[in-house]
This record gives C-alpha cells, structure tokens and sequence, in this order.
C-alpha cells in the first residue's frame, strides 16, 4: 500500500505542485515571522549585552518599569548615591548617566536620525568608562557647546566634524558643535537620534543638576561581586535596585521582547489566514484527486485491502505532500523574514536586526503545521471514499459519495452563525472572560466560525449568484457564456468550494476597509462635535499623541496675550487592581474644550485628591461617585475619590489632575496642548505666534480642525495600507487556489471536454469557456466576500 501511494504521488506531481506552493506559502508566513521576532529578539541581547559588558554594578530607582510610558519621565537619582557607591568596600571606580530625549536638526529646520523612535540623549561620563556608546570619528564633547551625534544623524545631515547642529530638549533650541560620531553598542543609532554631551551640559539641558538617572560600577578583581552589591544594597536603601551587570542586559532585553510581544502576535494573525486560506486548496485538491481515483480505491478495496488501509494509503500521500510542502516553506521562510524586515521599515517600524536566527522551534513549527494543517484538509474527502461499497466506486469514475443533503448544510451553518454571533456580543458588548482569556482571542475565534457558517451555506446562493454573474459572458459569447454559466452551476458544492479562498481574502479586506471607513467617520464627528479648541500641539507622526514634550512649549503659549484657554494633557499608564491602564492627565481647564455628551458630578478643579472616569470605565471597575480608588503610579501610589462621570468623544478612561500626575511621574511631559483664543482674535496672526514657539522644538506641530482630519486620514489610510500588505500573501495563496482548482476541476471533466470537442466546439471557445468559468467563480467568491 505503501508502494501504491508511491506512485500515486508520482504519477499526480503535476497536479500536486500548486497545492504544495498554497502550503508552502501559508508555512513561510508562520516561519517567516518567527525567524523575525528571534532575529530582532537576539539582536535585542546582543545590544544590551554589549551596553553592559563591561558594567558590574548597575543601579536605577526602585519604580515599576512597567509604568514608564515615557523615555523622559525616568526618575532621578541623587548624586549622593554616587559617592555613597564609591566609598563600598571592592567598588574600583562608579560613575553617573544622564540619560532623557532630545532631538537634533540641522540649521535649517531638517530633523535628524531614524524617523518614528524616539531621540535620546545622554553625558558622557569619561573616556576611560566602559559604556555603549563608542567613537568612531572625532573626540568626546569637552565644552558646554559642543556634542557628538550618532552615525545616522551624521551621515543623514551630510554634515562634518566642526559642523554646527540644533538640539532641543527641555529648555527649547539651542546650538552645539559637532566634535564626534558615535554608535550604540555597535548599532548606528540606538533607536531615533542620539545626542552626547559633558555631564555638567546634560543636567542643565535636561533639568538634573545634581542628580543622574542610572549610576554604573565596575568591581576590584579580587573583590566577591555578590557581596559588594549585597553591601551596596544594604547602604543606598529601599529607594534604588542594586543588581549586577548581566542581569540588568538581561532585564533590559526582557522588557523590550515583552513590549514587542504585540507585533509577533499581529504577525502570526496574518500568518494564520494564509494557513486557513491554503487549507480549503488542500481540500480542494484532494477532493477532485481522491474523486478522480475512486475506481482505483474501490478496486484495491474489492483485491483484498481493507478500508483501513487505503485510508492509511492516502493519508500517506497527504503526509508526503506537507512535508515536502512544509520544508520549502521553511526555506521560503527565510526570504519571508526579511521581506517582513523591509515591510516594517516603510512603515516607520524599524528593529535592530543581526543574522537571520533560525531556530530549530521554528523550523519544527512548521513542518507540523504544515503536515497537520494538509493531512486534517484531506481527512474528509478521504472519509467520504470510505462511505461507499467497492462495488459502487467501480461503477463510475468520478462518483460523488457520500454527499450531505444541503439542508444539513444549511443546519450546520446556521449552528456555526450562531455560535459564531455569541462569541462576537460576549467578547465586544461585555465584560466576560471566556476561559480566563482576552476578549481579543474570542473575536478572532467568533469571526472565523461565522465567515466558516458562511462558506458552509455558499451552495445554496450558487445558482441565483452565478445567473447573475454569468449574464455579461452568456451575452457577450452565447454558446461558450452559457457553458460556463452551466457548468459553475451544475455542482454548486465545487464552486463554493473552489471560490472559498477568494471568499476568505476578500471578506477580511473588506472588513479592513469598513472598519476604517468607520474610523474615520468617527474621527470626522469627534472633531466637529468635540473640538472646541482653535489650536492643538502635539509631537509629530504616527505616535505624536503618545510622544511627550517639554511642558515649556505650554508654558510659552499661555504667556501670550492672545490665549484664553490653554488645556493641557498628559499620558502614562497606571495600575489599578493589579491591571495597567492608560490615565490622561489634564489642566483644570482642559474640560472646558471638550464637548461633553453626559455628566455626572464634577470634572473640574481634580486638584491632587480627585479623579474623574468615563460612564463605561466606571461600571466595569464598579465605581460610583464619591469612591476612593488606589493607583500605583511609576514613583508611588494614590488614593484619589472619584469626583465625577462623562461620556465624551475624543477623551476616555481615568482622568486626574496634572497636581496629582505631576507629584507621582517625576519628569512628566505634556502629550498634547488645546489652545482657544481670546474672541475677536485674528486668527491667522495668533496661530503665527504660536508657530514661532513651537518653531524651536522641530518634532511639534500645529493643527487645526482641518489639519487634524488631514493627519488622521494619512495615518489611517497608511494603516490600511499596512494591513493589506500583510493579507497580500493570503491573497498570493487565494490565487493560487484558484489556479490549482480551476486546472484540476478541468482535469476531472476530460470525458465532458472530448465530448463537447467532438461535437465540434473548437479549441479557442473552450478555453474561453474555462475563463469564463474561472472569472465567474472569483467574482462569486468576491461577492460573498464584500457580502
């Protein structure tokens, strides 16, 4: 039997080849990314192996690393803890980092270095300290003037040694001289621009005279490390965390894996709808194959095999096919991973990259999704070969046995849908979690089941959809249109079957587009029904409004006599009952440009001892007016009493006072400034004002109503752009299928071709007939999709 399936395989590789393609590239999407993540997961130790390589002691505050939203909220150590260091039994020498956010332009207004990641900034604590940064062209900063930037900037800006640049940081723009070139732990920038200057320059630019954000240690070598940061540990106090160097790389690394934890996940959802989509070509092909082969079973079975054993014939011959289809997969993945590298990059998602890793859990992967995903598609129509006696099978080639009346079609659909339609109103409408799992999960889990209930039901719409859809070919060419029509509705199981992965590409791209189209309609009516501010500042780009910003821009604007109100918002997350959530924290007048649609109680005046929360937020946390809620900011926790309730379009969550944001994230930066101007202002004259301040921070802009509908469009349309390159190979795969099926379907109808040929159709309406066929079925599966 072995031997049969042998030459089974042989004989049918033609036919086969376009099934393992479909496999192959539904099992590069999977291995594709995670040959990513553990590229950029490795890439991400080496750097912080190498930035702490020759550190043995590192020190930070004792904060939950989990709340910092922002590079420049870190808080401050005291430069007494210096000393302190120093003086520990064993410590050969200690120093001090500064490290916060600045940006860097050219004199002309171009903004430098990596767009999208944010710019850092550090000191440079001595030539003869072991840090990240390494020279490359150039000397250290030795003046209040002068800076060294990173290689990118460098080269990007077209600039030389003794060149005069722009650096903004808190105090707004200043210039500096160029006297070095750096990398990062061999990287040419680590993340957005990097900027280095003297400690004494970094604390007065970042407002830290006498304080630093980290302080490093190396150890006598004769010294017992563990006992010096026990000692080291037992003197700085409860306040700092004292570990080694190894383990602060290794806690650096962690966290940005975890952080990047989102994307591996985003990728897989794409991968996996290339593997759903080749699973219903797999079926297809081995349908039409096993069909076609049912006088061959039949006869083995009548010589003496058993039913088992043609089963384990044929399953067989599906296990060869994905695993031969599994391993080029696998090496196609390689190709895929950096394919998925370029992608990122032309949307702004750029990750430290090193050697492709390969890992032998991501190779394993694929050959059983491969092999699993190919042998359970081919399980049913292998099963129905089973259902008939040999006799019957030697009959008529081709026999269809086994086939389920369609009102059980329509039954087990229905069931689907309906299961489908609970998961999707559980998981969107309320607070249950399933199984301890996120909502997430149960929506993808719901929205497959209903698209499955519908490609379950698609026969029974085949013949009305497909009389429409043939009447432009039944018009244009009679006799060959009117073949084609017949034949896509003689078997209405083949055409919904054949059209199901086109159904499947189709439907998620148009859900894509609806969504967006919603979203934008959203965006649309919170600007005009909530934006009561003239003006807004925020950073630039995709991420501006969780970017933050130096509270001096704020501080400028309100100076000037043309401003009646000027709001301010903050962001950061927080822990409540143990979860993170975002807060957003405002100026006392904030309120009063945001249109309210429901209010309960007071948002005004929140001050250090209030908070406020919206009317869905409050009732999923069980809170009511008048309640005192702790939350765990990044330097502390706060009880704050719950002072009022509102429902808003544009503002969400929990909402505190910037007296009691301020108090708890040492360094807080403000998110984003609403300005409304005096009335009877000229306009025009006041927005230049503003511009002229916020002029000197090149990462800023200013909108407008009109502005803001602009950006969102941009950005969401560039998401919609991303996400259609990701379903662009399931697309690859539909087409595929198409092509395989369309080829096999005609292959199964040689007899009914030889006839229609002898009755004197000739060669070109044949083939016209078969892209009629071909263009009616994908249009069939379009429709359904959009549907």
């Amino acid at each position: 039997m072995i031997r049969s399936s042998l030459r089974s395989l042989r004989s049918h590789a033609g036919q086969l080849a376009l099934t393992v393609v479909s496999i192959a590239l539904g099992v590069s999407f999977v291995v594709g990314t995670l040959i990513y993540t553990a590229t950029t997961s490795r890439a991400f130790d080496g750097l912080f192996n190498e930035a702490f390589g020759g550190i043995d002691i590192d020190i930070q505050p004792e904060i939950d690393l989990e709340l910092l939203f922002n590079p420049g909220e870190v808080p401050r150590l005291d430069e007494s803890l210096l000393n302190e260091l120093a003086a520990v039994p064993g410590v050969e020498k200690a120093w001090g980092l500064v490290e916060s956010t600045a940006a860097i332009a050219s004199l002309d207004g171009e903004v430098l270095g990596p767009s999208g990641p944010p710019p850092f900034a550090f000191n440079w604590p001595g030539d003869d300290i072991p840090i990240a940064l390494d020279i490359v062209e150039g000397r250290s900063p030795a003046g209040p003037a002068e800076v060294m930037i990173d290689q990118t900037s460098f080269e990007q800006g077209d600039l030389d040694l003794g060149d005069t640049v722009a650096v903004f940081a808190t105090g707004g723009r200043e210039e500096f001289t160029v006297v070095g070139v750096t990398n990062f732990a061999g990287l040419p920038s680590l993340a957005g621009s990097n900027a280095t200057f003297t400690t004494e320059t970094a604390r007065r630019l970042f407002d830290a005279e006498g304080q630093f954000t980290r302080i490093n240690a190396t150890v006598e070598r004769t010294a017992d490390l563990d006992q010096v940061i026990l000692e080291a540990s037992r003197r700085l106090g409860d306040s700092v965390n004292v570990v080694n160097g190894q383990t602060a790389a290794e806690e650096g690394a962690a966290q940005i894996t975890e952080a990047l934890g989102f994307l591996n996940t985003f990728l897989l959802v794409f991968a996996g709808v290339s593997v759903f989509v080749a699973t219903f070509i797999i079926y297809n092909t081995f349908r039409i194959l096993i069909s076609r082969r049912t006088r061959e079973l039949s006869l083995l079975r009548a010589l003496g095999a058993t039913s088992t054993q043609v089963t384990r014939a044929t399953l067989v011959e599906s296990v060869m096919v994905g695993l031969v289809a599994s391993l080029l997969g696998v090496v196609l993945g390689l190709g895929l991973a950096i394919g998925l590298r370029a992608l990122l990059e032309a949307f702004g998602i750029a990750l430290p990259s090193t050697n492709l890793v390969v890992s032998p859990s991501a190779v394993v992967i694929g050959l059983v999704l491969g092999i699993v995903v190919t042998v359970v598609s081919a399980l049913v129509p292998i099963w129905r070969v089973r259902s008939i006696t040999p006799m019957e099978g030697l009959r008529e080639i081709g026999s269809a046995p086994g086939r389920r009346p369609l009102i059980q079609r329509v039954v087990s659909s229905l069931g689907l849908l309906a299961i489908g339609a609970a998961l999707l109103v559980v998981s969107l409408f309320t607070e249950v979690r399933l199984a301890g799992q996120s909502p997430i999960v149960w929506v993808g889990i719901g929205s497959a089941l209903a698209l499955l209930a519908v490609i379950l039901i698609s026969p029974v719409f085949v013949p009305p959809v497909m009389r429409f859809l043939g009447a432009p070919f039944v018009a244009s060419s009679k006799s060959t249109g009117l073949l084609a029509q017949r034949n896509a509705i003689r078997s209405p199981r083949r055409t919904a079957a054949t059209s199901a992965a086109a159904l499947v590409c189709v439907a998620l791209m148009t859900l894509a587009s609806v969504f967006v189209a919603s979203l934008l309609g959203v965006i649309d009516e919170a600007l005009d029904s909530g934006f009561r501010a003239d003006l807004v500042v925020t950073a630039e780009g995709f991420a501006g409004p969780t970017q933050g910003f130096s509270p001096a821009v704020g501080d400028a604007i309100e100076a000037l006599d043309t401003t009646d109100i000027v709001g301010r918002q903050r962001r950061g997350l927080v822990r409540v009952d143990g979860d993170i959530d975002l807060i957003v924290a405002v100026s006392d007048r904030e309120f009063d440009l945001i249109a309210l649609e429901r209010e309960s109680g007071t948002m005004t005046d929140l001050g250090d001892s209030f908070f406020a929360a919206d009317f869905v937020t409050a009732e999923q946390n069980g809170w009511e007016i008048g309640d005192e809620v702790s939350f765990d900011f990044l330097a502390g926790s706060i009880e704050l009493e719950l002072s009022g309730l509102f429902q808003a379009t544009g503002l969400s969550g929990i909402v505190v006072g910037l007296d009691a944001y301020a108090s708890l994230v040492p360094n807080s930066q403000d998110a984003q400034i609403d300005i409304r101007f005096v009335d009877g202002t000229d306009l025009e004259a006041a927005r230049a004002q503003v511009e002229e301040i916020v002029d000197q921070y090149p990462t800023l802009q200013v909108a407008d109503q009109s502005d803001l509908r602009e950006q969102s469009r941009e950005q969401t349309l560039q998401a919609l752009g991303f996400i259609f390159g990701l379903l662009g190979l399931a697309v690859g795969v539909a087409f595929v299928g198409l092509a395989n099926t369309t080829v096999l379907s005609t292959l199964e109808r040689t007899r009914e071709i030889g006839l229609l040929r002898a009755v004197g159709l000739d060669r070109g309406a044949l083939r016209r007939m078969i892209y009629f066929e071909s263009m009616m079925i994908a249009a069939f599966g379009a429709v359904l999709g959009v549907v």
